[in-house]
């Protein structure tokens, strides 16, 4: 989804009706729009994620409700990882 927007992301992650788990890869801004949103009521987790979404950062959350009720009352920050500068430089 390269360049949507945090609300096209949301619609199309709302689409899916069967799929167990989904992931989503797109680019800034739109991917880290979408997971504050989805954190929005969690202010813990909406730090850790506020400390930078740079390339290759995964956020994995824990979803209680189907795709299509997808809200942040449904989801769950469960990790978020970035990528380890390397220490050569």
């Amino acid at each position: 989804l390269y360049d949507a927007p945090a609300a096209t992301l949301l619609e199309a992650i709302r689409r899916e009706e069967e799929a167990a788990n989904i992931l989503v890869l797109a680019h800034n801004p739109g991917i880290s729009q979408l997971a504050l949103e989805l954190v929005r009521r969690d202010p813990e987790s909406a730090t850790l994620l506020r400390e930078g979404f740079s390339p290759a950062t995964i956020a994995v959350f824990a979803v209680d409700a189907p795709w299509p009720e997808l809200s942040p009352a449904a989801v769950q920050l469960q990790r978020s990882d970035r990528p380890r500068r390397d220490e050569r430089g």
